[in-house]
């Protein structure tokens, strides 16, 4: 047995005066969030910060890594993608240890930054093996 009375009558008159106190109260409208300055402000941060990691296409560079790796000529690209997964789960175990010690904007700002390096390298290392096929006339 959870409680130790049988008699719930106390218990239920207390979910009532709850339920009547919540009656009550004025709805909560949406719009209100967008209408309030600070609330707008926080509700697109949270946006943007949910948002920031699929813009910047993280999902599409891990679905197609094995391709890219081919495609990079590694030798083991399947290899290739696993060691992508484990320093993805290292990354992140490292980064909720220091998370608040050093702060999760700074955090953000620095991890937004590394992705759009390292998508830069990996676009310029792309266009250079284009051009090289180019030049080669495989692709002609």
């Amino acid at each position: 047995m959870i409680r130790r009375t049988k008699d719930l009558s106390k218990e239920l008159q207390y979910y009532e005066r709850e339920k009547k106190e919540i009656q009550g109260k004025a709805k909560f409208k949406w719009l209100e969030i967008v209408k309030n300055g600070g609330m707008r402000r926080a509700l697109f941060t949270s946006i943007g910060i949910h948002l920031s990691p699929h813009l910047a296409g993280i999902g599409a560079i891990l679905y197609y890594s094995t391709a890219i790796f081919k495609a990079a000529k590694v030798p083991e690209p399947e290899l290739a993608t696993v060691f992508t997964g484990i320093a993805l789960l290292l990354s992140t175990i490292f980064v909720t240890a220091i998370i608040d010690c050093v702060g999760r904007k700074k955090l953000m700002l620095y991890g937004l930054c590394g992705m759009g390096l390292s998508y830069t390298i990996i676009t310029i290392g792309f266009c250079i093996q284009a051009y090289l096929y180019a030049k080669q006339g495989i692709f002609s």
